[in-house]
């Protein structure tokens, strides 16, 4: 399935709101990330990724996250992930991921 990015800001502008929906694998993270971090070039703010509609990642969409976080964290930012579904997240749990990145649990 073929990535679709949104991106957003908040509501109260505090933010970037990123829906990634499909796939991040080896196609789709070039772009990801250079459309993410394009954006975030030009607005400086914390990202939070909404996993809800993310339905497989790979080690190169992984690396994608990776980039991002980093630059994030550059510029004194956060990359805070929501939603993210269990055969998503046990790959950040295997590759001891989830110690570095922020999840957040969805407001149900």
């Amino acid at each position: 399935m073929a990535l679709k990015i949104n991106m957003q800001e908040s509501e109260d502008l505090k933010y970037w709101i990123l829906q990634p929906e499909g796939d991040l694998d080896a196609f789709s993270s070039p772009l990801f990330q250079e459309k993410v971090l394009s954006q975030f070039v030009r607005d400086k703010k914390n990202i939070h990724l909404d996993g809800e509609r993310l339905t497989y990642i790979d080690s190169t969409g992984l690396g994608a996250l990776i980039g991002i976080y980093k630059k994030l964290k550059d510029e004194n930012c956060n990359l805070i992930l929501k939603n993210i579904n269990s055969t998503v997240k046990k790959l950040f749990t295997i590759t001891e991921l989830d110690q570095i990145f922020t999840f957040e649990e969805s407001e149900a």
